[in-house]
């Protein structure tokens, strides 16, 4: 798989004073860290192919509906920056956690892909690579409402949510209703969330959760 170092280049269309869209404008992501690769090669050293090594979390970033850009560098720690254009840091959401073990199954499957392909070799697959915990958070999602939500790996095979207002004060966690793994969020508003996931023939199907606030 060949791995692109250009950055990303967002499109973007703001309101004019009218509430009409204006001419779009492009804005460049900013600069983010490398992700934990795996690299392949064959006895020529001609063919190559990069993995991105499973179970480490890995730099993320987001475009916000303000705005605004929603990073993390990766790595163990819980800590995820809200940016302005200019690349100015305007909030730090940092949160302390107690590490969930990767279960046997889910490490021996990760292992996998440590594995050279037929005819290829490695020089960084050392299995050590694998983390013995799941990182502080899987993913995160900017919701329309300015809140932001965490995903991350709980125990028993799950996953929650954990919830941050617009200034980074935690709420409280969602805990998923069952393994929803495969569950992919495109949107989080103000009273649902909206995504798509499997039924158990695979076949995928949008899915709406409505938030219930207490």
């Amino acid at each position: 798989m060949a791995m692109s170092d250009a950055p990303t280049i967002y499109s973007v269309r703001r309101l004019d004073p009218e509430g009409g869209l204006g001419q779009p404008d492009t804005i460049p992501a900013p600069e983010s860290a490398e992700p934990e690769r795996v690299r392949f090669v064959d006895a020529d050293g001609v063919r190559r192919i990069t993995r991105v090594v499973p179970l480490v979390g890995n730099p993320t970033i987001r475009l916000g509906f303000e705005g605004d850009f929603w990073v993390t560098d990766g790595g163990e720690r819980y800590v995820i920056h809200r940016l302005d254009l200019e690349r100015d840091t305007l909030l730090a959401v940092e949160r302390a956690y107690e590490p969930v073990p990767v279960p046997s199954h889910v490490r021996a499957e990760a292992l996998t892909e440590l594995e050279p392909p037929e005819g290829m070799r490695s020089s960084d697959n050392d299995p050590d690579r694998i983390p013995a915990n799941y990182p502080g958070f899987n993913t995160f999602y900017p919701s329309t409402d300015g809140s932001l939500w965490v995903r991350r790996q709980v125990d028993g095979g799950l996953e929650a949510l954990d919830v941050f207002d617009p200034d980074g004060i935690y709420l409280g966690q969602v805990d998923f209703p069952s393994d929803m793994s495969g569950f992919r969020i495109n949107l989080i508003t103000e009273d649902r969330i909206y995504g798509v996931g499997t039924d158990d023939l695979d076949v995928p199907a949008v899915v709406v959760l409505r938030i219930q606030r207490q």
